[in-house]
C-alpha cells in the first residue's frame, strides 16, 4: 500500500532558497512529500484557507511581513498545523522566542544545504509532536468529561444523604458520609489541578483580565478561605498600603494563586497561629504576600518548591491531607502568564513567607489587552468584535480652553455617559485610549450592529451637556464615531487600529469627500476636475466592483453614481450601498439619461437618492451637490 505523501506548504520568497528546499525534500527516500509554494504571507494565508496542510516550512522575512510578526500571522490563521522555521540567521535568541510563540521546530538554511536529511528529520518530528499535543488536548477533555461526571452524581447523592432526604442517619453514617464528602472534595480539587496544569503547559490558558478594586477583591478571597482558618483558630489578618489601590488581572487566576498560598499556610501553621495578607505597590509593580507563623520550609524544600509533584513535608504527627503537589507549580505559572514573578522565604519553624508581583497597568496596555481578548474571544467562537472609537472633535482647542483639570473632568463625564449606554449589554466595556483624547467601546457585535450603536452613541451625546464648574453651566462635547470590525476589516490588532487610525483621520481633516462612478474616463476626469476646483476631494472608480472596493477602505460624503455601465450598473450599485452598514447613509446623486430611470420598478426609496438628468450644466451639478450635502449635515 503506497504511504500517503505529506502535504507541505512552502513560504519562502528567494527562488534559489526555495528550489534547494524542494530539492532536498526530493531526494528523501523515507518519506514522499508533495510540496506547495507560495512568496508572500498573503499567499500562504489563502493556501491555508482553501486546503489542509500536513507541515508549513516558513522563512519569517517576506515582502510582506517580517519576523515573529509572520509566524504569529500565520500560526493564528492554522493553529493545528506543525510550523518549522527557516532561517539565514544562527540566532539562538530568535529561536527560542519562535518556539515559545508556537514553532515546532528552527532550522538555519546553511546547515539543510550541508545536511539535507535534516530537513526531512526535522519536519516528521514536528509533525508527530503536534500530533502528540492534539492527542494530549483530546485527552485533557475525556479526563474532563469522564471523572468529573462520576464525582458529580456521587456529591449530589452524598448531599442527598446528608440532608436525610433517604431517612434519618445515625452517628456513625454521618461519620461516614462525611469521610466520603471530603474525600470526593479532595479528588476533586486534585483533578482540577492536573486539568489546570495540562492546560497550562498545552498554552490553552487566556486570561481574562479586567481592572480589579483590590479591596473588595481581598476581602472575597479572605471570605473564602476564613472558615477553613477558623477550624485551626488561626487570626486572618489584612495590611493593605492604599484603599483605592487598583489591578489588571484576571481575577478568578489570581483568587485561585491567593487561595493556593493560604491553603498551604493553614495547613502548615499550627492552632492559634496567624496569617497575614498584604498588598503593596512598588515602583513598577503591585507585589502580594502571604505570610505565617508556621512551621518553616527547610532549605533542602527551597530548590523544588515550585516544581510539579513537589511537596513540602508536614508537621511531625500533623494529619495533612496529602495532595498533587501541582499547587504551587500552578501559581508559579499563572503569576507568569500575567508577566509577573512568585518566590518564597523562610527557616524551619520561623514561619514562610511567600510573595508574587503583578505589573503594574497604564490605560492604552489596558486598551490593548482588552482588544487582544476581544480579538481571542471571536476567534475561539469563530464570531465577529466590533470597536466604536469616539472622539472629541477639536480635543485641544477644548483643553486649552477649559485647562487639564477641567478637561479631564469632562472626559470622566463623558466615559460614564458611555458607560450607562453600553452597561446593559453583557461583554461590552468602555477604556480610554492615546492619553484619554478617546474612548473605546469594545462590543463582541457584528458590523452592522456596531454601526448601529456608533450612529446611537453620536446622536447622543452630540445632544448632552456635561458640567464645567468654570464656566457656570453645561456645555457641548462634540464627538465623531467610527468603527472596525474582526475579521471584515483586518483579522489582527494592528490591521484593525491602523484602519481606525486611517478612519479617524480622514474625520478630522479630510475636504468634504465626492465618489464619481462612472466607466467613461473622459466624463470621470472632467468630473473630478470641475469638483477639485471647488474644494472637493474627489475619489474615481470606473466601475461599480472597484467602487464597492474602494468604499471598503474610504470614508465619502457623497457618491456620484452613472446608471449605464458594464458587469454592474448604477443601480445594483444603488442596492448594494443601501445594504451595507457602513455606506448606508451616505446619499447618492444618480446620473441618468433622459427615459432611464426604472427606480420605482427596482423598489428604490426616493428620499435616499437624487437624481441628475444628462446632459446638464456645471452650476446645475453643483447646486445639486450643494442641496444633497446640506440636506444630510441637517439630518445626520
Amino acid at each position: 500500500m503506497t504511504k500517503k505523501p505529506i502535504k507541505v506548504l512552502l513560504v519562502e520568497d528567494t527562488p534559489e532558497d526555495a528550489r534547494l528546499m524542494q530539492e532536498a525534500l526530493a531526494q528523501e527516500t523515507e518519506s514522499a512529500f508533495e510540496v506547495h509554494h507560495a512568496d508572500r504571507l498573503a499567499q500562504a494565508v489563502t493556501f491555508l484557507s482553501a486546503e489542509e496542510f500536513d507541515l508549513v516550512l516558513l522563512d519569517l522575512i517576506l515582502p510582506d511581513s517580517e519576523g515573529l510578526d509572520t509566524l504569529i500571522k500565520l500560526r493564528d490563521r492554522a493553529s493545528r498545523v506543525p510550523i518549522v522555521i527557516l532561517t539565514a540567521s544562527d540566532d539562538d535568541t530568535l529561536a527560542i522566542n519562535a518556539l515559545q510563540r508556537g514553532a515546532q521546530d528552527y532550522l538555519v538554511k546553511g546547515y539543510v544545504q550541508v545536511y539535507p536529511a535534516l530537513l526531512s528529520r526535522a519536519m516528521r518530528y514536528a509533525i508527530e509532536r503536534k500530533r502528540g499535543e492534539r492527542m494530549k488536548d483530546e485527552f485533557v477533555s475525556t479526563v474532563s468529561h469522564e471523572l468529573r461526571t462520576p464525582l458529580a452524581t456521587i456529591r449530589e447523592f452524598a448531599a442527598i444523604l446528608s440532608d436525610q432526604i433517604a431517612g434519618p442517619l445515625t452517628p456513625d453514617q454521618r461519620q461516614y458520609l462525611g469521610i466520603i464528602q471530603n474525600n470526593v472534595d479532595r479528588l476533586t480539587r486534585m483533578i482540577d489541578n492536573l486539568l489546570d496544569m495540562a492546560k497550562i503547559e498545552a498554552g490553552q490558558v487566556l486570561l481574562g483580565k479586567v481592572v480589579v478594586e483590590a479591596r473588595p477583591f481581598l476581602d472575597h478571597v479572605i471570605e473564602t478561605i476564613r472558615p477553613l482558618a477558623a477550624n485551626k483558630q488561626l487570626e486572618l489578618a489584612v495590611e493593605l498600603e492604599s484603599e483605592s489601590l487598583q489591578l489588571f488581572a484576571d481575577a478568578d487566576k489570581i483568587t485561585q494563586v491567593l487561595l493556593n498560598l493560604l491553603s498551604n499556610a493553614i495547613k502548615f501553621t499550627p492552632n492559634g497561629g496567624r496569617i497575614t495578607v498584604g498588598i503593596a505597590e512598588q515602583p513598577n509593580e503591585i507585589e502580594f504576600s502571604v505570610t505565617d507563623t508556621g512551621i518553616g520550609i527547610a532549605a533542602a524544600d527551597f530548590p523544588k518548591l515550585f516544581e510539579k509533584f513537589q511537596q513540602v513535608q508536614p508537621l511531625v504527627g500533623e494529619a495533612t491531607a496529602k495532595g498533587t503537589g501541582l499547587g504551587l507549580a500552578i501559581s508559579k505559572r499563572l503569576v507568569e502568564l500575567h508577566g509577573g514573578r512568585i518566590w518564597a522565604k523562610s527557616a524551619k519553624d520561623q514561619g514562610s513567607a511567600f510573595s508574587f508581583t503583578l505589573p503594574k497597568y497604564q490605560p492604552e496596555e489596558l486598551f490593548h489587552e482588552y482588544f487582544k481578548g476581544g480579538i481571542d474571544s471571536a476567534k475561539r467562537r469563530q464570531g465577529r468584535f466590533s470597536i466604536i472609537v469616539v472622539s472629541v472633535v477639536g480635543f485641544p482647542e477644548i483643553k486649552a480652553l477649559y485647562g487639564l483639570e477641567e478637561t479631564s473632568h469632562l472626559l470622566k463625564e463623558l466615559e460614564t455617559a458611555l458607560r450607562e449606554m453600553v452597561r446593559k449589554r453583557a461583554g461590552d466595556i468602555v477604556v480610554r485610549w492615546r492619553r484619554g483624547e478617546m474612548v473605546v467601546i469594545l462590543a463582541e457585535v457584528d458590523q452592522a450592529g456596531a454601526q448601529a450603536m456608533a450612529e446611537r452613541i453620536s446622536r447622543s451625546l452630540n445632544e448632552r451637556t456635561f458640567t464645567v464648574p468654570s464656566a457656570g453651566q453645561g456645555v457641548t462635547i462634540p464627538v465623531t464615531t467610527t468603527t472596525a470590525t474582526y475579521p471584515e476589516d483586518g483579522s489582527t490588532e494592528e490591521e484593525l487600529l491602523t484602519l481606525i487610525q486611517s478612519r479617524l483621520h480622514q474625520t478630522e481633516t479630510s475636504k468634504t469627500r465626492i465618489m464619481i462612478v462612472d466607466d467613461e474616463a473622459k466624463i470621470r476626469q472632467f468630473l473630478k476636475e470641475v469638483l477639485e476646483l471647488r474644494e472637493y476631494e474627489v475619489l474615481t472608480a470606473a466601475s461599480g466592483p472597484d467602487a464597492l472596493e474602494q468604499l471598503r477602505r474610504h470614508r465619502v460624503d457623497l457618491v456620484l453614481l452613472d446608471i449605464m455601465m458594464p458587469v454592474m450598473d448604477g443601480y445594483e450599485v444603488y442596492h448594494l450601498l443601501k445594504e451595507n452598514p457602513r455606506t448606508r447613509a451616505v446619499p447618492v446623486i444618480i446620473v441618468t439619461a433622459k427615459g432611464e430611470r426604472k427606480d420605482r420598478q427596482l423598489g428604490m426609496d426616493s428620499p435616499t437618492y437624487n437624481h441628475l438628468v444628462k446632459p446638464f450644466q456645471i452650476e446645475e451639478l453643483l447646486a445639486k451637490v450643494r442641496d444633497v450635502l446640506q440636506h444630510q449635515s441637517v439630518h445626520s
